[in-house]
């Protein structure tokens, strides 16, 4: 048996083909995820998420995070009577759906709330703030790293 130009043509095609079936393959692995199962009854309620974050810019002193390697540190605005502050404090991990999980607000008496971080994965994470003070809605959200 000869090895002409005829071979050639059939071995890369033979070599596409495994290519394509192998690509096949490994895309059908991977796993993606939604950001949020219920996403569509977010997106109706989106004018009041934008609501709240404009009652947030309106703010003198808004929320401030801040991130140390055991624990983040939320801090709330001076000016506020820490008993009227509540909401909810979501964690959110892009990469891992089933990471994410919230957690009240408890602001203590010098407008501070304090959340260990140890038990986290490390990665990204965003921050996402939903909170009222005297029936006003606020949000804030921040990416962070751990």
């Amino acid at each position: 048996m000869k090895f002409n130009w005829g071979w050639g043509i059939f071995i890369v095609l033979i070599l596409f083909v495994l290519f394509i079936g192998n690509l096949v393959y490994k895309s059908s692995q991977v796993k993606v995820e939604l950001v949020s199962d219920d996403y569509y009854e977010k997106e109706i309620r989106y004018q009041e998420q934008i609501e709240r974050e404009n009652n947030s810019l309106s703010l003198k002193h808004d929320i401030s995070i801040i991130q140390n390697p055991d624990f983040v540190e939320i801090v709330y605005p001076s000016d506020f009577e820490a008993e009227y502050i509540s909401g909810n404090i979501q964690f959110f991990k892009p990469d891992d759906a089933a990471s994410d999980f919230s957690l009240d607000v408890r602001a203590s008496e010098l407008n501070r709330q304090i959340i260990n971080t140890r038990a986290f994965k490390s990665g990204r994470w965003e921050l996402k703030i939903n909170w009222t003070y005297r029936n006003t809605d606020y949000y804030k959200s921040e990416k962070i790293l751990l």
